[in-house]
């Protein structure tokens, strides 16, 4: 799941966890975006949590981006601040670990590019999660479909970092060439 990402000044993602036990990536291209991010264990203050019986958060109803900055996390004690804060530059990229809370404040007008992805630990639960949104029976051996996700998402992770070494090679060759006499040792 890629995306192109534009948005105005003021504009973001409220506090979510990323969909289908994914990890993401943010690359910016333009502009500046403020990230906040806590772990999976520590719903973010202000984001009142939907628990089941398990203690399982299944729905979450959190301010926009905005309100929080500005009305909540200026009232937050230091210790119960975001684990990780930043802001973004063009030509950086923020890595989004699966289940990890994240809010983002397009500081300025920002252009960004997007990509979820199935990290191999979380496969199993990427696969039932799009299973059960596409309706499939779940009667196919669970080993085969976790191998299949598995490989997948091992292709594609490792065709996105070529793309990625030849497009940093290409801006960057003192980096590249430097890269490629360590692998030689």
């Amino acid at each position: 799941m890629r995306w192109l990402v534009v948005g105005p000044a003021r504009s973001g993602a409220s506090w979510h966890c990323d969909p289908r036990e994914t990890s993401a990536w943010n690359a910016l291209v333009h502009g500046h975006k403020r990230w906040a991010m806590y772990p999976p264990h520590v719903v973010p203050p202000g984001v009142q949590a939907i628990v089941d019986d398990d203690g399982t958060v299944v729905d979450w109803n959190s301010p926009n981006s905005v309100h929080w900055f500005v009305g909540v996390y200026p009232t937050l004690a230091p210790a119960d601040r975001p684990y990780i804060e930043c802001v973004q530059r063009p030509g950086e990229t923020v890595y989004v670990p699966a289940r990890w809370w994240h809010c983002v404040l397009n500081l300025d007008d920002t252009v960004a590019l997007t990509e979820n992805f199935a990290q191999p630990q979380f496969a199993r639960a990427v696969v039932r999660s799009v299973a059960s949104i596409h309706g499939e029976r779940d009667d196919a051996p669970k080993d085969d479909r976790y191998e299949a996700a598995r490989a997948l998402s091992k292709t594609d992770f490792d065709s996105a970092i070529v793309r990625w070494r030849d497009a940093i090679a290409a801006r960057f060759p003192h980096i590249a060439a430097a890269d490629l006499a360590a692998d030689a040792a």
